[in-house]
């Protein structure tokens, strides 16, 4: 009991003592462990990412796209002409990759149509009740279900060039999209759309109608009609839509990445095809190789750099990739520059503060060890101490990285990295702490003055 007491006097004089030195040390240790841990995923990946789909064809990686973003990300970007130009732009870059394959598809946002349109569309064909044709979905399932507004939710599939192509769908009338149908050179030409083959013999090639995708109406005309029993192929994918395949006998066909060659000075006529290239980055998919994520991530920054818009998001990327996707290549490079003299500052600081507490208090522990106590019982308190400087950094970095980080990673290793790195700080100052009580001269101690 004896000797607790005189290692808790001995820690709480020495902590009372230092109080601000160490606080500022505790403030310095957060903040380089924090960038420490960033950087270290961002550089080595360390192992924290969790891809979204599962590996295909040995190392690569099918990766989900997405807008990670608020409404003031996008202010200015759908008000301008320009900036609808740059998103569009943005979209074609990213999508015409060679080296990593992006597409985008969606099976489960439905097209509206309005019910008078739909009934005349059909009318020829017999149609006389929501019974007798099976196309409309609502968000229970149903297939016969009118809206209660007086519009028709159809089943939809909204698949881009790089899709169609990938997926090898074809046609038992018409034609598929291609890069010509899919690039408009009037800006109030209609879209092209494909159906599935329950349409056949009810809607014609070449029938035109409106349908409302995510609240803008597009004018579109039929190009094709798909073989019997034509599917999307299923995708190991883990988020919702992607995993399973989709039988398309019932489905309409819309495209997504459509170009808009003819020039406009007016925003509302290019504003739903911006809008259409941006909903194509939050149903995209990129095929990725497993070692070259964060290059991935570095060419969507600076795609996005050069058209002046926020980058999009890629699941799977490590949680430093993510979070310095804004950030310049060059920006990235002055921040690690930073964190490593922060951690030589604070290292240095650690070690100044207790070298001098060691050096003012030689005398005291010269008759300590006079009166038969030992080395041990002066090195424990100074041991604690520095844990109580270490550990509320663990507190801080688990409360930024875990309760309120919003990543996408694997918790355990971010866990276990800010461990292992205390740990081995705590343990250098140990040893720093052992290595300046060696070999005490006792009675040297005692003659030398203060």
């Amino acid at each position: 009991m004896r000797k607790v007491r005189f290692i808790v006097g001995e820690l709480f004089r020495s902590f009372r003592k230092g109080l601000f030195k160490n606080i500022l040390l505790m403030i310095m240790f957060s903040i380089s462990l924090m960038m420490t841990v960033l950087m270290s995923s961002y550089y080595l990946d360390i192992g924290d990412r969790i891809a979204r789909l599962d590996g295909t064809d040995g190392d690569t990686l099918w990766c989900n796209l997405d807008y990670m973003t608020t409404g003031d990300d996008f202010t200015g970007i759908f008000n301008t002409v320009t900036g609808c130009r740059n998103m569009m732009d943005y979209y074609d870059e990213i999508h015409s990759s060679k080296e990593n394959p992006t597409i985008s598809m969606e099976v489960q946002q439905p097209l509206t149509v309005n019910k008078d349109d739909m009934e005349n569309l059909l009318g020829s064909s017999g149609y006389t009740g929501p019974d007798e044709f099976p196309v409309y979905f609502d968000s229970d399932g149903d297939s016969d279900v009118i809206s209660t507004y007086g519009i028709y939710n159809l089943k939809s599939v909204q698949l881009d060039l790089g899709a169609w192509k990938m997926f090898g769908l074809r046609t038992q009338e018409g034609e598929g999209f291609t890069e010509q149908n899919m690039t408009i050179s009037d800006i109030s030409a209609p879209i092209p759309i494909i159906l599935g083959s329950d349409y056949n013999g009810i809607i014609e090639i070449g029938t035109e109608m409106n349908v409302e995708y995510w609240e803008y109406n597009y004018r579109c005309r039929v190009i094709g009609i798909l073989e019997d029993g034509a599917m999307t192929p299923e995708i190991k994918f883990s988020g919702a839509g992607y995993r399973d395949s989709c039988l398309l006998d019932k489905y309409i066909i819309f495209p997504l990445g459509i170009k808009v060659a003819a020039d406009t000075d007016t925003v509302d006529e290019i504003e739903k095809y911006a809008n259409m290239a941006y909903m194509s980055f939050q149903v995209g998919i990129a095929l990725v190789k497993d070692g070259q994520l964060n290059d991935y991530i570095d060419m969507l920054r600076e795609k996005a750099e050069k058209y002046g818009i926020t980058p999009v998001h890629l699941e799977g990327g490590s949680l430093g990739a993510d979070v310095f996707r804004k950030e310049s290549a060059e920006g990235v490079k002055i921040m690690l520059i930073l964190t490593v003299i922060l951690l030589c500052f604070t290292f240095y600081g650690i070690g100044i503060v207790f070298y001098d507490k060691i050096r003012a208090n030689k005398r005291v522990y010269g008759i300590y060890l006079m009166n038969g106590c030992s080395i041990s019982m002066i090195l424990i308190p100074y041991l604690i101490e520095i844990a109580l400087i270490l550990i509320p950094s663990i507190f801080v970095c688990r409360y930024i990285f875990i309760d309120v980080g919003r990543w996408a990673f694997r918790e355990s290793v971010i866990l276990n990295y800010i461990y292992i790195f205390t740990l081995a700080v705590f343990a250098a100052g140990s040893v720093l702490i052992m290595l300046l009580m060696r070999g005490v001269d006792t009675e040297h101690l005692i003659r030398q003055k203060d």
